[in-house]
Formats: C-alpha cells, structure tokens, sequence
C-alpha cells in the first residue's frame, strides 16, 4: 500500500479506514452530490504541499505529453442527432484539444503514480 498521508489529507477523506464513520460519511456526501448535481467536489482532497509537488512532477514530463483535437458537443459525441432540433445541444459543436501524459511517462516513486495507483484498502 502506498503511503497516502503526504498526498491526501486522510483527517479529512479517511481513505485508510473504510469501516470508520467518517468514511462512510464522505462517500454519502459524495454520492449525493454525484446524483444531484452530476460531479462530486473533494474540497482540499490533496495536500497543498503535494499540488505544488505534482505539479512539479507533471512539468518536467510536459515533453511527453500526447495533444489530441475533435470536433465534439458537450457530450463527447462527433456526429448530429436528427432525434434533436438543430439547436439543441446534442447538435452544438465545438472544438475541443486535450493533452495527456503517458502513464510510463510516470516513475514509480513520483506522487503522481503513487495517488493513481494507491490501493488504499
């Protein structure tokens, strides 16, 4: 298991105790706004130490990131649905770029891999 108290505040999001009462806490508050608003917002979920840290991490890989440009609507989807008026926004397009990095772009003992692939439970 990796170490996730340097990266994630565990006072706060007790990932290593799934049977405290916090825990199940933060799920249902997470579930709720996930079915109410669609998103679900971990307020300081990562230590503000660690942000700076990961950010650091992810610029010296910016040489490896892999950039990407669609033409898509505001539901991923590339082609019109004739089920829709025009202007509907199943029917809207936009361009849209995105960049990712690798995931063997990421070492083993950076944070970022270690938040990724943390088995916490």
């Amino acid at each position: 298991m990796t170490n996730l108290a340097g990266i994630v505040d565990l006072e706060r999001y007790p990932l290593d105790r799934p049977d405290s009462t916090l825990w199940l806490e933060v799920v249902q508050a997470a579930r709720a706004s996930l079915g109410e608003d669609g998103c679900a917002v971990l307020k300081n979920f990562i230590r503000p130490e660690a942000i700076h840290r990961m950010n650091e991490e992810t610029l010296a890989r910016k040489h490896a990131t892999h950039f990407s440009t669609q033409i898509i609507n505001p539901y991923f989807h590339t082609s019109i649905n004739p089920e829709f008026p025009e202007r509907h926004p199943v029917n809207t397009f936009i361009e849209r770029s995105s960049g990712f990095i690798p995931g063997d772009s990421w070492e083993d003992g950076c944070e970022t891999r270690q938040l990724f692939e943390a088995t916490a439970i």
